[in-house]
């Protein structure tokens, strides 16, 4: 019979030095992780091991009475030994301390840089890390006093959602004023929703808190690198530019970090980039955001502000 031994360490980011630790991995008898707790609250996600076919289609995976688990504890250290369909794993899941701060320390004391700020990307969706509301408020309080305890200036992100819909993300850390020294910016990606009201939400939201707004990925279509050819469009630049140039009268954003200058959403074209051929060469999209930065625009525009290019070059 097969075996296999699986060694999971699951990093406990709330921790001081001098107290013990705050942070357990909820480990289920199966095998099954549903999250870290927190000072009691729970930080949910959830985790299982699986067998797959050839075909990569999941056959069988470990669950609630669905298997023979045996289930011991050694100190921080959570085992679990069970089969799925003939083959036997072993899963270890350890608390291995202080985590994320460990890494922004070495970077700070080793190599002379400090992070400004830190951000779970798209939490509200659970890429790759789910937090609800409350849990986005809690982590930026308990976090982020944790930084501080350690040295460091580094700050959080106010949601850094995965669009602009989901604007009620934010509001538990922004209603608590707990979370205020610990926030550097407020960001959102600017995928879908960016209505005029939306945006002047998300103005508002920054401006609530006299923090910067930084749109943490700039574009129009998240799936576009499915159908690249799109790249090339001139349309499918002047609708990101059209975006770029509302966001800023709107919002007044410190950066537009555009997603992404790599071959995924290439602004360039040619030398074999999603099979095209030729030299390689500026796209549209390129001169587009070679441009953007030299844009004047006033410093305090109407809650309405204008809509389109021909509307903001009109003011």
């Amino acid at each position: 019979m097969m075996r296999k031994k699986i060694i999971l360490a699951l990093v406990a980011l709330w921790v001081t030095c001098s107290s013990p630790l705050l942070a357990q991995p909820e480990v289920m008898a199966w095998g099954n992780i549903i999250g870290i707790r927190i000072d009691g609250q729970l930080i949910d996600f959830e985790s299982s091991l699986a067998v797959a076919g050839k075909d990569g289609a999941k056959t069988a995976f470990t669950g609630k009475e669905r298997q023979n688990p045996m289930y011991t504890r050694d100190g921080k250290s959570q085992t679990v030994a069970t089969a799925i369909s003939g083959i036997r794993f072993t899963q270890t899941a350890t608390e291995k301390g202080k985590g994320i701060a460990d890494y922004l320390v070495a970077l700070k004391t080793i190599y002379g840089v400090e992070a400004t700020a830190f951000s779970f990307n798209e939490s509200d969706i659970g890429i790759d890390v789910y937090h609800t509301p409350a849990q986005h408020a809690y982590l930026i309080k308990t976090l982020g006093a944790y930084f501080a305890s350690r040295g460091l200036s580094t700050k959080l992100l106010l949601g850094d959602n995965s669009d602009a819909t989901t604007f009620d993300f934010i509001l538990p850390a922004l209603n608590d004023p707990a979370t205020y020294p610990y926030i550097y910016a407020v960001s959102f990606h600017s995928w879908r929703g960016c209505d005029d009201h939306t945006l002047n939400n998300w103005a508002w939201a920054a401006r609530q808190i006299n923090v910067p707004l930084i749109i943490g990925e700039g574009s129009t279509d998240a799936a576009a690198h499915r159908y690249s050819q799109i790249f090339a469009e001139a349309t499918f630049a002047l609708y990101d530019i059209n975006l770029y140039t509302r966001i800023a009268a709107i919002c007044q954003p410190q950066p537009i970090l555009q997603r992404q200058l790599t071959s995924d959403y290439s602004i360039l074209w040619g030398d074999g980039i999603y099979s095209s051929t030729g030299l390689l060469r500026p796209t549209q999209r390129f001169w587009n955001l070679k441009l953007r930065p030299n844009m004047r625009l006033p410093c305090r525009l109407p809650a309405r502000a204008a809509t389109s290019i021909r509307q903001l070059l009109a003011i």
